[in-house]
């Protein structure tokens, strides 16, 4: 299986915000997401969006956000089982990397500040356990300084030419799970 980390805000849409202070999904992003899992016909979902919160809470769950998907143009075909998960929250991510204490209030200030850092250690934190990854890309407009990433402008999402690259990288030989221990390694050791 070969995986897709997800953001939605920036990569599936332009952060344009409507009369709600939503954002909602832009067709032609989803389409090229869709394109993407039709090419890679191995390829699932984890969501590291924010959009994540509400998988947490139970408040939406994978099929649903699968449906929506649906909505923005996604053939249900594409989308059914696609998302197979999430990543942990920003606050279980701190208190494991020591910079928080359980239950404690976060910095909010600190995370805004650092959210690349928090965001990087949740996706290695999915790559090291024994999933049977065989290739992965990262989608974000974040940037997460990791090697298997498309980074999208935040202002436009998801574009044919990005899509061709996430294509590329999830085709092309995968990292082995000690690179990217090496990789998490180096990128943790000193957070701040």
């Amino acid at each position: 299986m070969k995986l897709i980390f997800l953001d939605i805000d920036g990569v599936l849409n332009d952060h344009h915000h409507y009369g709600n202070h939503y954002c909602r999904m832009k067709n032609e992003c989803v389409m090229e997401l869709a394109r993407i899992l039709d090419t890679v016909t191995d390829a699932k979902i984890i969501v590291t969006s924010a959009w994540r919160y509400l998988l947490h809470q139970g408040t939406f769950t994978s099929s649903g956000l699968e449906y929506l998907f649906c909505m923005f143009g996604m053939p249900y075909p594409t989308s059914y089982e696609s998302v197979v998960g999430f990543t942990a929250t920003d606050e279980d991510t701190c208190v494991r990397l020591g910079l928080a204490e359980k239950g404690a209030a976060l910095d909010y200030q600190w995370l805004k500040e650092n959210g690349e850092l928090v965001r990087r250690e949740q996706v290695y934190s999915v790559l090291i356990e024994d999933i049977g990854c065989t290739g992965f890309v990262v989608l974000d407009d974040l940037d997460l300084q990791i090697a298997e990433q498309v980074r999208t402008d935040g202002t436009v999402g998801l574009t044919r030419e990005l899509a061709d690259q996430a294509i590329a990288i999830l085709n092309a030989r995968s990292e082995t799970k000690q690179s990217v221990a090496a990789q998490r390694t180096k990128s943790v050791k000193n957070p701040l």
